[in-house]
This record gives structure tokens, sequence and C-alpha cells, in this order.
């Protein structure tokens, strides 16, 4: 015949091997996630940071699109291009001035 005292004792270490059990499992558990949670939070920085530059590439991109807009279809932007490369319209005469050296003065 058991005695109330064994069968209690019998419990408690059931239990604690129960509860280590459950701990080491949690513990297991826990340590993989934050494993997994670690490149999932460096992606979301990763994701914010291209959104961010994404954005700004569009805007100058837009930028551009009117740059070209511009370029094609004004009168005035077309001649400003055209002179820094040197064209001139028929007729016109080029004068380039020289600057004269420091401390001569004619």
């Amino acid at each position: 015949m058991a005695f109330p005292e064994d069968n209690l004792r019998k419990r408690k270490k059931v239990l604690r091997k129960k509860l280590l059990l459950w701990t080491t499992i949690s513990l297991i558990i826990i340590l993989l996630g934050i494993n997994s949670i670690i490149p999932i939070i460096h992606q979301k920085r990763q994701i914010a940071s291209l959104t961010k530059e994404i954005e700004e590439i569009n805007q100058k991109n837009k930028v551009l699109m009117e740059e070209i807009k511009a370029l094609k279809t004004d009168p005035t932007r077309i001649e400003d291009q055209a002179r820094q490369i040197g064209m001139m319209r028929p007729g016109e005469k080029k004068v380039k001035f020289i600057p004269t050296p420091k401390g001569e003065n004619k």
C-alpha cells in the first residue's frame, strides 16, 4: 500500500519534469522566433529605405521629363542649348572676349 506522501512526491517529481520540459520547449521556440524576427526587421528597414529611394528617383524622373518636354517645345530653351554648343543664327557673328592679364590696362 502506497502512502499519501509517496504519491505526493511522485506527483511533484512528475510536475517538475513536465515544467522543465515545457520551459525547455518554450525557450527553444522563443530563441527560434527571435532568430526569424531579426531578418524580418532588417527587411522592413530595407523596404522603407528602398521605398524612399524610389520616391526620390520618381521625383527626379518627373523633373527630367518636364525638362525634356521644355527642350522639345520651348523655342527659348532650344536656342539656349544650341548656343551652349556653339551654334549661331544665320548672319550672326560670334564675339569672343579674351581677358587681359592683371596689371595691364590699355
